[in-house]
């Protein structure tokens, strides 16, 4: 069996969507002749485990761990001295934060940019090349066939870029996000030109790249004119138990969102407008609906719903919690809400939840600028429907709300045999077939 080392900062026990796509592809690669050697970090603080971790699926392969030196890290454990639990209640949700607390947030935003744009340049990984020494030693030892590296961080690229020089290994480099082209953080002059030109030497000598869909392969081949191949995330049926779990047929048209929410760029104030126009047509009282959020950094929908207080009680901020409260949440839904970027320069990034909402077979309310990726996927799978106006929204609402009532939930009609294609297991034998390619080069 071929052997592939994966450089990877995100990795179970920490939970995060970049964390899912290397552990499943880690899960599934021996089924078509790869053994997984992952090169990974080991938790330095519970900034992504305390609300649950991940479980390692790993089926055939090693895991080695080196010291977690990511800034953020050490940023946390400083402000754990003095961090206190404002904003969430006992019961797990949230308490709206007081104004003293909120000018807080404000001034705490600026800093982050700040520390953003200045200090983590590439990324605030980049304390982890002084792990460099150690992970060629587990290269050289492991002997691999080909290094593939998953980013963010883009720390991760510029060792495997490394490795690859030092010991003549083929790699690839797969851009969940992009680098320098990222819609959502652009780099301030004069940084961004030395950051061009850092990704450009860095990826010089990459066999291939990798990415989640079209228009970022489009944006990838035109910077650095080297074979690229879109594979997308997917879900994994295993996360999926057959336990049935359901919303309450009589209670209320349950909307469930599980992810962050980016002011400005994620927005769900076109839903909470469709709800106050549907109570001051009369269409629905505020005891008919229920919107549930989970996630962090969930003051920013209590901002908004300044601007609808008639919504107020129709929402319900349930904080963070684990992946596999997550994915209850989301079977126990009868509509799934999902948040597209607003910014015209995203129309090629699918947030990894709508494909985990693909597993939870719900219907999915996406609300977006048209024309981007999410809503051929909704399209090509009937899972769902993607909307950008106030109106139609609406509409949609009372339509599920009937079916609620005469069925006891909304009609699901997604196409099964397509959303089978979207499956991790799928998306791993793609992954195969680009290593394949590397080492015949």
């Amino acid at each position: 069996m071929r052997k592939v080392l994966i450089v990877t900062y995100w990795y179970p026990p920490k939970q995060a969507i970049g964390s899912l796509r290397v552990e499943k592809w880690a899960k599934y690669l021996p089924e078509f002749g790869w053994e997984p050697i992952v090169v990974t970090v080991e938790p330095r603080t519970d900034m992504y485990t305390r609300h649950g971790a991940l479980p390692d699926e790993l089926r055939r392969g090693k895991v080695y761990r080196t010291r977690d030196l990511s800034l953020n890290e050490f940023l946390y454990s400083w402000a754990s001295r003095f961090r206190t639990q404002k904003g969430v209640s006992d019961g797990g949700g949230y308490k709206s934060p007081s104004t003293l607390h909120r000018f807080g947030l404000r001034i705490g935003s600026f800093a982050y940019r700040l520390y953003k744009q200045l200090i983590c340049f590439p990324d605030e990984a980049v304390p982890w090349l002084l792990e460099y020494p150690k992970i060629e030693r587990i290269t050289q030892k492991e002997r691999p066939d080909v290094v593939l590296s998953s980013s963010l961080p883009n720390t991760c690229h510029i060792i495997a870029s490394r490795l690859s020089r030092r010991l003549r290994l083929p790699w690839v480099a797969d851009f969940r996000d992009l680098w320098t082209q990222n819609h959502a953080f652009r780099r301030i002059f004069p940084l961004r030109l030395l950051e061009v030109w850092l990704e450009k030497r860095t990826i010089a000598h990459a066999a291939a790249l990798i990415t989640v869909s079209e228009p970022l392969k489009d944006q990838l081949e035109s910077l650095h004119r080297k074979p690229v191949f879109v594979i997308p995330n997917g879900f994994d049926p295993d996360d999926f138990p057959e336990e049935s779990i359901s919303s309450n047929p009589d209670g209320p048209l349950l909307i469930v969102y599980t992810g962050m929410i980016y002011p400005g760029k994620r927005d769900p104030s076109p839903l909470f407008a469709a709800l106050s126009v549907l109570l001051r047509r009369g269409k629905i009282s505020s005891g008919d609906v229920r919107v549930d959020f989970y996630g962090r950094k969930l003051d920013v929908v209590l901002d908004l719903l300044e601007r609808y207080p008639e919504v107020k009680d129709m929402v319900q901020l349930r904080g963070e919690v684990s992946h596999e409260e997550a994915m209850k949440a989301q079977r126990a839904a009868d509509v799934l809400l999902l948040l597209g970027w607003t910014d015209p320069q995203a129309r090629g990034i699918y947030t990894g939840k709508v494909f985990e909402y693909l597993g939870a077979k719900r219907p999915i309310l996406s609300i977006g600028p048209e024309g981007d990726v999410i809503e051929e996927l909704l399209n090509e799978t009937k899972a769902g429907v993607h909307l950008k106006s106030v109106e139609s929204i609406a509409s949609w609402l009372e339509r599920w709300l009937q079916e609620k009532k005469v069925y006891g939930a909304p009609a699901y009609q997604g196409d099964e045999e397509v959303i089978l294609r979207y499956t991790r297991r799928e998306q791993t034998q793609d992954l195969s077939k680009t290593l394949d390619f590397v080492i015949k080069l």
